[in-house]
This record gives C-alpha cells, structure tokens and sequence, in this order.
C-alpha cells in the first residue's frame, strides 16, 4: 500500500518530467541543464541572414555569450564564416553572374559608396554571397540605430566573440563531408546573385534595413518549432543531408562540449526544428531543456 501510494505521488513529477516541448514558444533561445552538471548551457536558434548586432538588441543574450566558458557553433576550420555549406571559389566573375541590367544595379549601389568597389571585389575573387553581407552592414553603417556595425553573421557574431574572450571554440561540421549536391541548399552562386538584386531593390522601393528585420517572423520570434513532424523532405534529399545528418554527426560533439563546460551553442534554427530537432535529442540523452522568453 505504501509503495502505491508512493507511486501515486510521484506521477505529477513524471508528468511535469515528460510534458511535450512547446511548438510555438515565442522565443529563439533555449537552457540545457543536467542534474549531473553544475551550471546550466544556452542554445539560440540563428537565422544565417541576420547581422551579428541584432543580438546586441537583447542585452540578456549578449551577456550569456560572454558568460559562456565554451562556444559551439557550425562550421568547419577551413570556412571562414560560420553556418554557410559552402565558401568555394566563384567560378564567373559578377558580369557572368548578373545580367547587364542587374551588374548596373549592383555595380551603382557599391559606386555610390566607394567608386570602383564592385570591380575590386570582383577581381579579390569575394565570394557572391558576401555582396549581401556588405549590403546589409553598409546599411546598419548608414542607418544607425540599434544595427550599427559590421560584425557579420549572428553565427560569425558569436563564434568571434568566443575567439576574443579566449575560450575554446568548437566547430561542429569539423571532418563532415557536404556533398555536392547539398552545397547549392546554401545557395548556388546564381542563387545568391538573385538575392543580392532582390535585396537592393528591396532597398530602393523604401523598405528600410530595419523595417526588413523587424517585419520579419524571425525577429518577431514567431517560430513553429514543429517537434512532432518530420521535416518536410525526402529520405536522402540533399536537405535530410544537410538537417538530419548534419544533426546526427554533431550530436556526440555537441555532448561532450556540453559536459565540459557551460557551454553557448548557436546553430541554424532549422536544427532545432522537427522530429530530428537538436533539443529533442538532449532531451533523451537526460537533459532539461527549457525555452527562454526574450520578449
């Protein structure tokens, strides 16, 4: 009779235990605990597109970083920017890639901040992408604000933050091989040549740099995490490649980082996502996971 009654009292503890992670938490950040560890670890959920300073408008997530004993992040050594797949040598110089029409459009944009810098990008070989980057930092420079600055990529955001407090870095794509066909999910040269015009034309039709951010259901943190659907792909599309597998392999990484030390761990928000979400899998390696309002 007693150890029913034990039992009995112990369901609520089962049931707070085992309550369903929130698919709308309104929030992009998460605390990971064990009972085993001292302290508790963050996870943030990155959108690859936003600049680094828009964490600089959520001081609490800015404090975490810095607090943090370890970062870990996407990537692998020989990237030079955290959570994109690919940073290979543009095969077309920029007139190849954007029609005449567009190279205009391009090339009077940079013109009209420095003249001449379009064609010296192109013949330093700058990779594609990273005329979007230029766009959106020479907009925070011009804008103000709370966006100022130039510190690139949420991912590259934190993964230089750790790299100047000195504490260990771990990069979680280290000795992963994307294959081929995945690389262009990151955005095929052509792909981002599109971007890159669409961008300023967005600009040009008024739409302000911050109005773009905020509008946007990632600074609004209005995300469908999901939890209880498989991502919506193919078995052995290039996306399951670059999601599930990519989750698999960081998986016993991430773990080992986690139990080292208190740990601030920045990964595209998409691995958060769905039935093969990173969190899902901390929860059954015994890890509390626990989302964090920001707002």
């Amino acid at each position: 009779m007693r150890s029913i009654l034990f039992s009995l009292l112990l369901l609520p503890v089962l049931a707070v235990a085992q309550r369903s992670l929130p698919d709308r938490p309104h929030t992009i950040l998460w605390k990971v605990s064990h009972r085993s560890l001292p302290g508790s670890s963050y996870v943030l959920g990155t959108n690859h597109a936003y600049p680094g300073t828009f964490l600089d408008t959520m001081q609490y997530v800015s404090k975490l970083i810095h607090e943090a004993e370890c970062i870990v992040v996407e990537g692998k050594e020989e990237l030079k920017n955290a959570g994109l797949p690919s940073l290979e040598a543009r095969k077309k110089s920029f007139k190849e890639l954007f029609s005449p029409a567009d190279y205009r459009l391009v090339d009077d944009y940079f013109s009209r901040r420095q003249e001449g810098l379009l064609g010296m990008m192109d013949s330093a070989g700058l990779p594609v992408h990273m005329l979007a980057e230029a766009i959106f930092a020479m907009q925070q420079a011009e804008g103000g604000g709370t966006y100022q600055g130039q510190d690139g990529s949420v991912d590259t955001y934190v993964r230089k933050a750790g790299q100047i407090k000195g504490v260990p870095v771990v990069l979680l794509d280290s000795g992963f091989a994307i294959r081929d066909g995945a690389r262009a999910q990151g955005g095929s040269d052509e792909q981002w040549a599109a971007t890159v015009v669409n961008i300023i034309k967005d600009l040009h039709s008024s739409e302000t740099y911050g109005k773009l951010l905020s509008e946007k259901e990632y600074a609004r943190m209005e995300i469908d995490y999901m939890f209880k659907k498989p991502l919506p792909e193919e078995v052995g599309s290039d996306l399951q490649h670059l999601v599930i597998e990519r989750n698999r392999y960081w998986m016993p990484r991430l773990l080992k980082a986690l139990k080292e030390k208190r740990c601030f761990v920045a990964v595209g928000l998409g691995h958060l996502q769905y039935k093969s979400s990173l969190l899902l899998s901390l929860r059954e390696n015994g890890f509390r996971v626990e989302p964090v309002r920001l707002r």
